[in-house]
């Protein structure tokens, strides 16, 4: 399964048919994880536990047998698989990747747990020592090894975008223009390294673009003269960085050549490398898949909600969001936050679905369900640098 083509549009693989064939069979194991698996984690903290726990397996069901619904849609869908002449093609949407790589995090898991649920990740050596090739452990590792394929194309930078200067009194700066067909208007932001990055509708003029930059120079000249007086960050996770994870700034530790250490994670690397931010936001990806959705449906079943189809996605500029469908799109960097912060974000998103706007009411709401959100916004506010 090799990546051929990454757009705005859509993520493209080259398939073989022994690969379409091994793919369908290992998606048609979902679900493998048992929903009696998932139990509320406040224990005696929470009232009417065991009703409570039977409202999040209810849920969990429902989510699954709706996945189970999409999978099948999704590959019953002739436009998604194309003969082509050199083999076939797997078309993909971003969206539908992130969805797809929370059904391979269930079936690594579930294969996980039917081993034995052996600590793989604190003492990688015991894969060594499971010399079966069991049904469970290849499940285990197809399934893992789908996950590195996906998470890799979409780290891929799909967007078009033409590339020009901004003529400011700080002189030239960088100026990204980026088409982006889900875009409703014209907008602005400074990265860190200088570069003013524009999103445009799709169907928008180069002329309205130019007047919307005109008219917002004012702010771009404040915007970068803050930066420029910001401490110096480092792009490089090297060994010795310390990075914020689970809501502790945590040392990356390099082990030997090829693993490192985060916490009590370790993580194969290549050798070669001294830069491991692409292998830890990996890493992280995954853990978030895996348990990010699992902790919003617990929230959602102690306050009695029901969200729609939950996603982890890779937002650049907000942390979680919710549809008028009550769809719910968490970000995968909340498995950097403390606990606090990322169910203030989960409750404020589940929120949504007794209020869909930002009313006085919507906020009392949020009040209710979280008392202490005043104490999450203000740790995102300062450490907002994580979204970029």
């Amino acid at each position: 399964m090799r990546l051929i083509k990454v757009s705005k549009d859509e993520i493209v693989f080259r398939i073989s048919p022994a690969e379409k064939e091994a793919l369908f069979q290992i998606l048609n194991l979902y679900p493998l994880v048992p929903t009696s698996h998932h139990r509320l984690t406040r224990g005696d903290q929470i009232p009417n536990k065991a009703a409570n726990q039977q409202f999040l397996e209810e849920m969990l069901e429902d989510q699954r047998a709706e996945n189970r619904k999409l999978l099948s849609d999704l590959f019953g869908n002739p436009n998604k698989i194309v003969a082509t002449g050199k083999g076939m093609c797997l078309r993909l949407s971003r969206p539908e990747i992130e969805w797809m790589l929370q059904i391979t995090n269930d079936i690594r898991v579930g294969s996980w747990i039917a081993l034995g649920s052996p600590d793989l990740e604190a003492n990688p050596a015991l894969r060594e020592q499971i010399k079966e090739p069991t049904p469970d452990l290849i499940h285990m590792n197809v399934a893992g090894q789908l996950e590195m394929i996906l998470l890799d194309a979409l780290s891929r930078d799909g967007l078009e975008h033409e590339s020009e200067y901004v003529e400011t009194s700080s002189g030239k700066l960088p100026l990204k223009i980026i088409r982006n067909p889900r875009a409703r208007r014209y907008s602005l932001r400074l990265l860190r390294d200088g570069t003013v990055r524009l999103t445009m509708p799709e169907q928008g003029s180069k002329h309205e673009a130019t007047l919307f930059l005109e008219k917002n120079l004012g702010w771009i000249e404040k915007q970068y003269q803050r930066i420029l007086s910001l401490p110096e960050r480092t792009t490089n996770w090297a060994a010795g960085t310390k990075i914020w994870f689970r809501g502790e700034q945590t040392v990356i530790e390099q082990l030997q050549p090829g693993v490192i250490r985060i916490g009590k994670i370790e993580i194969g690397v290549k050798t070669e490398t001294t830069d491991f931010r692409h292998a830890i936001e990996r890493h992280l990806r995954i853990l978030a898949a895996r348990e990010l959705p699992l902790r919003l449906a617990e929230l959602a079943a102690v306050n009695k909600l029901s969200p729609g189809k939950i996603t982890v996605r890779n937002q650049r500029t907000r942390w979680g969001s919710c549809s008028r469908q009550g769809n719910i799109s968490l970000n995968w960097r909340l498995i950097q936050t403390p606990e606090f912060v990322r169910d203030y974000i989960m409750l404020h998103e589940l929120a949504h679905l007794r209020h869909m706007n930002h009313s006085v009411k919507y906020w009392e709401e949020v009040r209710r369900l979280c008392p202490g959100y005043l104490d999450a916004e203000k740790w995102l506010k300062e450490n907002r640098g994580l979204l970029r």
